[in-house]
């Protein structure tokens, strides 16, 4: 469902992922995997990169999105 996009140069963050092109808006736009892959990229390259699944909970609920 979900894929890293693999880049041969250096770009600012790590562990982006590819969003899918949306095929329309009602259906596309507003699906899960590509709304998922959008929201994960928005995060800093400090909260992609944390191990432990309770703190990754804890900054996510912390994190203003908009």
């Amino acid at each position: 469902m979900f894929s890293l996009r693999s880049i041969s140069y250096s770009l600012r963050g790590s562990k982006i992922l590819t969003l899918p092109k949306p095929s329309t808006t009602s259906y596309g736009i507003n699906s899960f995997s590509y709304l998922a892959c959008k929201l994960w990229n928005s995060l800093p390259d400090s909260h992609r990169k944390i191990s432990s699944c309770n703190d990754f909970k804890c900054l996510v609920r912390n994190y203003n999105f908009m």
